[in-house]
């Protein structure tokens, strides 16, 4: 799958997906965000764990490739809110993130490895990125928004879930 949205409606192409690190993948590890205790981090992939099940909601941005998107994750409904600071989820509940860009991630092309199409996911106005802290290949290793600089640990594969 070459993105995980259409690139003309910027509609998801799948219900759900996983979002590997690729610098982890690259060293050998299938690691991707996980929801635990309302926090971001990254976890061995255990396919059918909703916690590491995201859901692309579709969001407008002006001028992101990839359109923007606020992520929900399937186990808890709730959506990742940006900045990634001391609380990382917001219930729909508590507030409606559609049309507010603090919680609006945009996906941009990283590139191509070995048939991995790789993503940057960027907010939709700070200039930071979702980074793996650290460069880190280790449970636990928080998912956090960090100034974008290329590195593979800001870059992402889509993986559709089963």
């Amino acid at each position: 799958m070459n993105a995980p949205f259409d690139l003309e409606t910027k509609q998801p192409l799948a219900p759900a997906y996983y979002l590997l690190n690729y610098h982890c993948l690259k060293d050998g590890y299938r690691l991707g965000v996980t929801a635990i205790d309302h926090h971001l981090v990254i976890a061995p992939l255990e396919t059918h764990n909703q916690y590491q099940q995201w859901i692309l909601q579709p969001n407008f941005v002006v001028g992101a490739q990839g359109g923007g998107y606020c992520l929900m994750n399937c186990a808890t409904g709730e959506f990742a809110k940006v900045p990634l600071k001391e609380k990382q989820f917001t219930t729909a509940a508590e507030s409606h993130p559609f049309g507010q860009t603090d919680f609006c991630l945009t996906c941009w092309p990283a590139g191509n490895d070995q048939g991995n199409h790789l993503w940057t996911i960027q907010t939709a106005t700070k200039g930071t990125a979702m980074d793996a802290a650290g460069k880190s290949c280790v449970y636990g290793t928080p998912v956090m928004l960090w100034d974008w600089h290329g590195g593979e640990n800001q870059c992402w594969v889509f993986l559709p879930a089963l």
